[in-house]
């Protein structure tokens, strides 16, 4: 985790039936130079003139691909940089938009210095950003670049990178970053301070670098300032007014700020329009790199009012993350949403288990099937469902959204509790398709409840399915559980499609994959 190093890669024979890989050290101080004092702060332009496009820049899957393009600094046809140059390939994606790209700018062939970028490229004019990894003098440097075409005419005919932010020392000392040194001995090579790293989320270049342990850009820093998720991704299936319609989107970018400020991450989700046509039901994925990933959960108004989500999770550095994100609907079209994060106070923890007590009870008031309970891929919704608890006292409101699987044995299930607290219950898990309790996990919440966890069991109270009942169940004993880490950590599993139906296509917005009893 972490390493970095150059490798040298050689074909053994010319049948290349065999490679052969060495390590190369890096290279003595006073023969390095550094990055940031040769490239920071200077915009270097790449001609394009060595690449070749297979394909076109309209069809995902094609193929920008280049090698010896010259360099420049300060325009295009400024001081031309001798001897470096840039080659690499880049893969135009699913939607058409972006392209992924993996480049290597060469700027020392001699000993083996270069700089390794990845990242995202949008198919048009506007900035995108790349990671950074280096070879040679600069072994162990990271950091992030901003990449813009630039064009002459009509096509890409160059392109404008900007070192914005790396973890170079100063005196580009030619010690390996992470190697103890007499002055630096409990530091990390290159580490950033909070401080940096808050100034670092207003660069556009900083998507992907909270990727190495004690990198972690905090989730209350990431959205220290408001920030918009710009909606240029979106499908609608069905319409704005339609009970059951979806919305589904795709990388909307995310940006500090306002809608032109620096990216931070992009959004992907889906939302299902409930009955009454006021809320929609969501869940998302905000990518703030390719490991580390906010996960949230809960209603969206059909309108320009203020909604809120629960932040139930994420990946990498966001594992543990709550709390709740507020959004709000920007322009009569939404062509932005407006995002205000707001942290748990974990003095004022509320449990789930106080919460149901003897049991909660929910009439079914708000809700809508559409298909029917025979029938894969209907739809069970509802909205403004009343609960109420074991003293018949009400305590808030059910939204959800259920989707019948195949075999027609159980529902998929994603919900919150609207409570009359202010507060928010998420929660997701299956529900069968008959009057058997169904085992319900709670992923979180907001208010006292951000962070919350447990077992939830859901059962209809009768056949006409006008009420159910929701009851708390205890984790078991440590001696009847096993590990998961034990278990399964460490291992691939593999998961057999067997039980799987496609409603739709692969390439229709809106299709459905829902499976059921898939085997291990």
């Amino acid at each position: 985790a972490g390493a970095s190093g150059t490798l040298l890669l050689k074909a053994a024979n010319e049948e290349y039936s065999s490679y052969d890989w060495n390590y190369q050290p890096k290279p003595e101080a006073e023969t390095c130079f550094s990055l940031v004092d040769t490239l920071g702060g200077h915009l270097i332009y790449e001609s394009s003139s060595g690449s070749i496009v297979i394909g076109d820049y309209e069809t995902p899957g094609s193929m920008d691909i280049w090698f010896n393009n010259s360099m420049n600094t300060g325009s295009h046809d400024g001081a031309l940089l001798e001897g470096m140059y840039s080659l690499g390939e880049c893969t135009l994606l699913a939607n058409a938009t972006e392209f992924m790209c993996t480049e290597q700018f060469v700027l020392n062939a001699t000993d083996g210095s270069s700089i390794v970028a990845a990242g995202f490229s949008p198919n048009s004019f506007e900035d995108g950003t790349m990671a950074i990894s280096g070879t040679g003098c600069f072994t162990g440097i990271k950091g992030g670049l901003t990449i813009t075409a630039q064009s002459i005419e009509e096509d890409y005919d160059y392109f404008s990178y900007e070192v914005k932010s790396t973890n170079e020392k100063e005196d580009a000392s030619g010690v390996d970053a992470g190697e103890e040194t007499d002055s630096s001995k409990g530091e990390e090579a290159g580490s950033n301070t909070e401080e940096e790293i808050s100034n670092e989320t207003v660069d556009k270049s900083t998507e992907g670098e909270s990727e190495k342990e004690g990198e972690c850009i905090p989730i209350e820093t990431l959205f220290a300032q408001s920030a918009y998720e710009v909606n240029v991704n979106a499908t609608t299936i069905g319409g704005l007014n339609v009970t059951g319609a979806v919305y589904a989107w795709s990388e909307n970018p995310l940006r500090v700020g306002s809608v032109d400020g620096a990216a931070i991450g992009k959004s992907t989700g889906k939302c299902t329009l409930l009955p009454g046509e006021q809320m929609w039901m969501c869940s998302g994925i905000f990518k703030i790199s390719n490991q580390d990933t906010i996960t949230t959960m809960g209603l969206s108004p059909n309108n320009q009012e203020r909604g809120s989500l629960a932040v139930t999770g994420g990946t990498g550095c966001y594992q543990n993350v709550n709390g709740t994100i507020y959004i709000t609907s920007q322009g009569e079209t939404s062509e932005s949403f407006l995002l205000e994060y707001q942290a748990s106070n974990a003095d004022e923890a509320c449990s789930i288990q106080d919460l149901v007590g003897e049991g909660l009870s929910e009439a079914n008031v708000g809700g809508k099937t559409i298909g029917d309970y025979e029938t894969v891929g209907s739809k069970d919704l509802w909205a403004g469902n009343i609960l109420t608890d074991s003293s018949g006292a009400q305590i808030g409101l059910s939204y959800g959204d259920c989707t019948l699987l195949p075999g027609v044995a159980a529902f998929m299930c994603i919900g919150e509790w609207a409570l009359d607290s202010g507060d928010i219950v998420t929660y997701a898990g299956y529900s069968p398709n008959s009057m058997n309790p169904g085992h319900i996990a709670v992923t979180g919440g907001t208010g006292c409840y951000a962070g919350a966890s447990g077992t939830l069991l859901l059962k209809a109270a009768n056949e006409e399915y006008s009420s159910y009942d929701w009851n708390y169940q205890p984790k078991p004993e440590a001696e009847t559980c096993f590990s998961l880490v034990d278990t399964l950590g460490g291992h691939l599993i593999y998961e057999s499609s067997s039980g799987s139906i496609v409603i739709g296509d692969y390439e229709t917005p809106g299709s459905m994959d829902i499976w059921f009893n898939n085997s291990m």
